[in-house]
């Protein structure tokens, strides 16, 4: 099992090499930065995360030197799980555990049948070429299957979303702990959207009701930003404080690439407010680390909470939206030393 969590782990690496790059980029050429449209097309990584790591999973975890066919196989897929998906119900999204799924089985179906013999008739389908049919077969039913199981995952996380708010310190440090712990399953982007963009109701100067943390830090609301800066503490201080960690933690021989790998995703994190570049590299060859990770993330927003700390963001919890937004922030200079605590906190941890 250990040997093939961390052989899950480095075929994580394959897509997220591309992140770091595409954050940057999408971050700083946005309308409320540089405002380059074309450079926009860089965000397209992040819509089609789900892609890469089938296919990322599918190469790294293929018994065979040519990774080409079995990245077809992924990306078949991760492609035909969501096309049923939508068919059976529009509101679906797995994310990047439809990913990981995805790449799994395609990855076991080519090391299963990449030698399979056909009839001489169907000779051309067979050997490596065979899994790129088979996979079209066998996810139409593991999507139908997942269309009927993961309503109930979906729905559970939107209830409890909803019942987080009466917790005060305890529903934030949940809310901050289960946006990294569920991650990996694609389920966080449920919780956040209710969060971010149904949770509350505020009406603005102008008469206009706004809904959502982060719409109604937005439009001026003193009660909403709570559920938002606990993401400061971690983005800006927590992720590169991990980069570094690791960093001085490798192995004399790795140390190059670690440090260019660790060094553009702490930065990533720091500039687009995106951390799944550095968090990828440890999720899966070290679990306990990312549980916590997770638990850090929760005491961050309820550390804030309680010293009455409130701020927020439009995109991500980066040092871009620390400093366009802290005039509406109510005491956000303080995440600063704050912060600090939680960067040597996360170093020695790690």
């Amino acid at each position: 099992m250990r040997r093939f969590m961390q052989n899950l782990g480095k075929s994580m690496l394959i897509p997220i090499v591309a992140m770091p790059i595409a954050g940057i980029l999408f971050r700083l050429s946005a309308e409320d930065l540089l405002d380059i449209t074309l450079f926009q097309a860089a965000g397209i990584i992040f819509d089609n995360m789900d892609a890469l790591i089938a296919i990322g999973i599918a190469m790294g975890m293929a018994k065979t030197k040519d990774r080409g066919i079995p990245a077809l196989t992924g990306y078949l897929a991760i492609t035909v799980l969501n096309q049923g998906l939508t068919l059976m119900n529009p509101d679906l999204n797995m994310s990047v555990f439809g990913g990981v799924l995805s790449g799994l089985i395609a990855a076991g179906i080519y090391n299963k049948y990449k030698d399979t013999e056909l009839p001489a008739m169907f000779s051309f389908f067979g050997g490596e070429k065979w899994p790129i049919t088979l996979i079209i077969l066998v996810m139409i039913p593991v999507a139908g299957v997942s269309a009927l199981i993961w309503p109930y995952a979906q729905a559970g996380i939107d209830s409890f979303a909803q019942a987080l708010v009466g917790m005060g310190a305890f529903g934030i440090f949940l809310f901050g702990f289960l946006n990294r712990f569920l991650l990996p399953f694609g389920l966080h982007h449920v919780l956040n959207t209710y969060i971010y963009f149904g949770l509350g109701s505020y009406e603005t100067a102008e008469g206009e009701v706004v809904t959502g943390e982060i719409t109604r830090f937005l439009n001026g609301d003193p009660t909403a930003g709570y559920f938002l800066g606990g993401f400061f503490l971690v983005m800006i201080f927590g992720v590169p404080a991990i980069a570094l960690a690791i960093t001085r933690a490798a192995y004399k021989r790795k140390k190059a690439k670690t440090k260019a790998l660790m060094s553009s995703g702490g930065l990533t994190s720091v500039i687009a407010g995106i951390t799944e570049p550095i968090e990828f590299t440890f999720i899966f060859t070290s679990p306990l680390l990312y549980f916590i990770h997770a638990v850090y993330t929760g005491l961050a927003g309820a550390t804030l909470y309680l010293l009455h700390i409130r701020h927020g963001f439009s995109w991500g919890g980066s040092v871009i939206d620390y400093g366009l937004n802290l005039g509406i922030a109510e005491n956000g200079i303080f995440i600063l030393p704050i912060g600090l605590v939680f960067g040597v906190l996360y170093y020695f941890t790690f």
